[in-house]
């Protein structure tokens, strides 16, 4: 798990399940975070899922969610980043929430953030 875990693998998995339901339902962007008005890219619908979830510390969610989303994205593609793989040219929508759903899966089965740091 990241350093300061305070959250279960279920409950990072059911924020990126919904970031991924929220890109499906709002759209899809990239180079910024966006909002429901013109879509999100992934690390941008993690925050919007979040705040309502957990409003005592949703910035501290949205963190060790990202954490999650970064080291699956990294485990299966190569790439460190959320951003760099959100923005890469071939990245799209079904991509994105592809990932994100299949990250949410991991997480429920066993795959743990945060052990290779």
């Amino acid at each position: 798990m990241t350093k300061n875990q305070n959250f279960s693998k279920r409950k990072l998995a059911s924020v990126i399940r919904g970031a991924a339901n929220r890109i499906e339902k709002y759209g899809f962007i990239k180079n910024e975070f966006g909002s429901s008005k013109e879509g999100y890219c992934a690390l941008g619908a993690v925050r919007a899922e979040a705040s309502p979830r957990h409003r005592s510390d949703p910035s501290q969610l949205s963190y060790e969610a990202g954490v999650a989303l970064r080291e699956y994205i990294s485990k299966t593609f190569g790439e460190f980043s959320v951003p760099g793989f959100n923005d890469a040219p071939e990245t799209n929508k079904q991509t994105v929430v592809r990932v994100m759903r299949g990250c949410a899966r991991a997480l429920e089965h066993g795959f743990t953030p945060g052990l290779r740091f």
